[in-house]
């Protein structure tokens, strides 16, 4: 990928990235990797969590994966820290993570 500074250019260049499946940010990643720590922690499955976010297996699997720009909503990120038992904050980096 090259961004330019041309504005329509890095636009449409990001845009493309975007559509190819690259784009969790580091943030995301955070999110991502914190919920699937405390999944494991507490022993629920990947089909568990599913069923506590009412999607399919698959979505989980998708949000899990590098090769899938699929990722949790804020709403998908409480409700699993609702059945958690835990604060949303949890999952979310510091407020001076490097993004």
């Amino acid at each position: 990928l090259i961004i330019t500074k041309h504005k329509d250019k890095s636009f449409f260049s990001t845009l493309q990235f975007r559509k190819q499946g690259f784009m969790k940010s580091k943030v995301d990643l955070f999110v991502i990797n914190k919920v699937r720590e405390k999944r494991k922690e507490l022993g629920i499955s990947q089909r568990g969590l599913a069923a506590i976010l009412e999607c399919s297996p698959s979505f989980i699997g998708q949000v899990e994966s590098d090769k899938f720009d699929i990722k949790y909503s804020v709403h998908q990120a409480f409700l699993i820290a609702q059945f958690f038992d835990c604060s949303p904050a949890d999952f979310f980096p510091p407020i001076n993570f490097d993004i």
